[in-house]
């Protein structure tokens, strides 16, 4: 067990040996506190199990408790005849099954209770309306709870934490998984092997700290200094704290906007369907500095806290909320799988794109390639850092060696949660900068110019100047040639370097080359097509400067008013 469950265990025990007196005066305070607050700050006719938009919001955010529901699920035992294993492990026999699984269940809601204080309302299982659907995901699979029961109103609760129970080679494999209906997201699957059923519920309540997501909401945004206020849901409310959930790590959170009709359910959309909430892709709200756009201030208050914006769009959370709109901040808990990154292009049928630079921003000092897209267009980004994808494949035996990733604690600083910060290239044009929770998401795909046929344009260019080099400063060496032998009075010679000059490949002759390669470099994409153009108008632009036709007419002006005697 590392260190972070040992403490989790010593905060808890902790919390088990305070007075029964002092729970239950803490416990009856607080809702009255809370209902006194709601009471005053709600319009009328808002009902307090959820808080109205706008300021009313804000004022009550912190001392709103989460709704949680606790769902447990245990396997049966098997009734064959019992073996030696069996008969030396203490799991629960068939019979008493019922009674150790409610056992179980009210020593974990206990633990709640005593832990989280104030700050989770914990509701029965009861209350959610298929509670047997409530299952973590099974191994190998990383679907979300809504693959199987559908998502739940924030009416009926606010978290859903499941946890289930499985026999795994004579031990218990714990799984736990937590749903946020505020913002529909569902967490990773959070496993301990236990082989002691005395250890259950550490192990259950361990896996449920570590698989809890605290809940921000936006208030506002600093767009010079780039960050973003965020107030913590039951943040003044007495309960374990967010630098214990996140074991003393910097926590990163993930903006999520939602938009609500007046009833402060989700919108419904013209065609009668439900508008979920949108998750702002590339962009991450973060405590601690990752980059060069990270806050020089990061106060931090009881009730709220200035997280820097890190992001790959530009303006990417709205400084102005019209209407019922929230942002939400979700804590990110990312699972220890690589995410595969997926680089196509945005124009349809949206191909891959291979051999695309991937390099990696730091701190301090330029950015620096981590590797090329595959054949398909992936990056894999591991548990300990980016590698390309045909490292990856090569086996475990190179990534133990180092060869395959770079060290997340180089990329990514105090915190392997805290977002890399990738930068797609293509050639000498940087395509894309995305910032990256690697294990948060199995799948991502960047959608970025395809910048191909720019690349076969710059190609063309680079050619046709090295030519024209050579031709100026030919055609530059022949007139100053041309000049000195008329100054001297040889005419024949003149004569004969006017022919060369007429020889070499003159402003038209580029021109129609430019002219003639344009239909090779198509883009559907507008910002391609429009570099491509640029690309191409200032290679037209050298030509006309460095070709101008003007010197060789004055020589030939020149060489036939001294042939004629001044005529």
């Amino acid at each position: 067990m590392n260190s972070r469950a040992y403490r989790r265990q010593d905060l808890s025990r902790s919390a088990n040996e305070r007075g029964d007196s002092q729970r239950r005066a803490q416990r009856s305070a607080w809702p009255l506190l809370l209902g006194l607050t709601v009471f005053a700050t709600l319009t009328p006719g808002t009902s307090s199990a959820q808080p109205a938009g706008g300021a009313a919001t804000e004022a009550v955010w912190t001392l709103t408790p989460y709704r949680v529901v606790l769902t447990l699920a245990a396997e049966a035992p098997k009734t064959d005849a019992p073996t030696a294993e069996d008969a030396n492990d203490a799991s629960p026999s068939s019979a008493s099954h019922a009674v150790v699984v409610a056992e179980l269940l009210s020593r974990i809601t206990t633990r709640a209770e005593n832990v989280m204080g104030a700050r989770w309302h914990l509701l029965p299982p009861s209350t959610l309306p298929e509670p047997d659907a409530w299952r973590p995901a099974a191994d190998g699979d990383s679907q979300a709870h809504s693959a199987s029961h559908g998502d739940i109103s924030t009416e009926i609760a606010d978290k859903v934490i499941s946890v289930s129970l499985a026999r795994r080679a004579g031990c218990w494999r714990v799984s736990v998984q937590e749903y946020d209906a505020s913002t529909r997201q569902t967490g990773p699957v959070i496993r301990r092997d236990v082989c002691q059923s005395a250890k259950l519920a550490d192990a259950a309540w361990d896996g449920i700290l570590e698989a809890f997501r605290p809940l921000g909401l936006v208030t506002g945004v600093d767009s010079q200094a780039n960050r973003a206020t965020v107030l913590l849901r039951g943040a003044q409310l007495p309960g374990e704290s967010l630098g214990d959930l996140t074991g003393g790590a910097p926590p990163v959170f993930r903006p999520i906007v939602r938009i609500e009709g007046r009833d402060g359910r989700l919108r419904t959309t013209a065609d009668g369907n439900v508008a979920p909430p949108r998750v702002i892709p590339w962009t991450f709200l973060v405590q601690h500095r990752t980059g060069t756009n990270a806050p020089a201030d990061q106060e931090t208050a009881a009730d709220g806290r200035h997280l820097g914006i890190v992001s790959g769009l530009r303006n990417p959370i709205a400084v102005r909320r019209r209407g019922r709109v929230k942002t939400l901040a979700l804590m990110v808990r990312p699972s220890r799988k690589p995410t595969r990154l997926t680089v196509r292009a945005r124009a349809e049928p949206h191909v891959p794109l291979p051999d695309q630079e991937v390099l990696l921003e730091t701190p301090e000092g330029p950015p620096r390639l981590v590797g090329l897209t595959d054949v398909e267009g992936r990056f894999v980004l591991a548990a300990g850092g980016p590698s390309s994808e045909r490292r990856d494949l090569a086996g475990p035996s190179a990534a133990s060696a180092g060869e395959t990733s770079t060290d997340r604690a180089d990329v990514a600083g105090e915190s392997a949660d805290v977002p890399v910060i990738l930068l797609i290239r293509s050639g000498s044009q940087m395509l894309a900068r995305l910032p990256i929770v690697p294990g948060l998401e199995d799948e991502l795909t960047a959608y970025v110019p395809d910048d191909r046929p720019r690349l076969r344009a710059e190609a063309f260019t680079v050619a046709l100047g090295e030519q024209l080099i050579d031709t100026a400063m030919r055609r530059e060496l022949l007139l100053r040639q041309a000049d000195r032998h008329l100054a001297e009075g040889d005419m024949a010679a003149a004569r004969k370097l006017l022919g060369e000059l007429a020889a070499l490949p003159d402003r038209d002759l580029f021109q129609r080359r430019i002219v003639a390669r344009r239909a090779e470099f198509t883009s559907d994409d507008p910002l391609v097509t429009r570099r491509i153009d640029q690309l191409l108008e200032d290679a037209r632009q050298l030509v006309a400067r460095h070709l101008a036709p003007g010197p060789i007419q004055q020589l030939r002006e020149r060489i036939a008013r001294t042939a004629g005697g001044g005529d």
